[in-house]
């Protein structure tokens, strides 16, 4: 009975050594990798480095529509006056930057605290280069100011700013 249960044993040893786990096959299936274009121009980024001070920027870019720029930059500082001339002074390299050609006009607002403390809109192609003159105030000839909070045009009072009103 021995020999039987280990001529069985053996036998089942050897059927399932010679037996491959093999998986059934798959179908090979080929990609294609395709790639699509569109005639429609990349839309242009607006580099807002510039303005260091802010915490954000938002920008609204409508130059293929009305040749018009809309910024809305949130300043880090509470200094309402301060957040208004840092705005100014940033401005100044803003409208040098080749990013913006084709605007005619851009508005600016000012946010401190998400409250609009100032809005502006100025004239790319007005603004004088000379330094001589503070920045702030070179920004300030080429925009009518829309709006300002009282702090803001006593501070621009104080800083000898004179802002245009139209």
């Amino acid at each position: 009975m021995k020999k039987l249960l280990m001529i069985i044993l053996a036998t089942g040893l050897l059927a399932a050594c010679s037996e491959e786990a093999t998986e059934p096959e798959k179908p090979e299936v080929e990609t294609q990798q395709v790639e699509t274009t569109t005639n429609e121009p990349e839309e242009k980024q607006i580099d807002t480095s510039v303005y260091e001070f802010a915490s954000n920027v938002d920008v609204t870019d409508a130059r293929d529509i009305n040749s018009h720029i809309t910024l809305e930059i949130d300043m880090k500082t509470d200094n309402q006056g301060l957040a208004f001339q840092h705005v100014l002074n940033q401005t100044y390299d803003f409208l040098q930057l080749p990013d913006i050609e084709g605007a005619e006009t851009v508005t600016i607002n000012v946010l401190v605290e998400g409250k609009k403390i100032a809005m502006f809109t100025t004239k790319p192609g007005e603004l004088e280069i000379n330094d001589d003159v503070p920045m702030a105030q070179l920004v300030l000839n080429a925009s009518v100011v829309e709006m300002a909070l009282p702090k803001v045009k006593e501070y621009a009072a104080a800083m000898e700013l004179k802002m245009n009103k139209e």
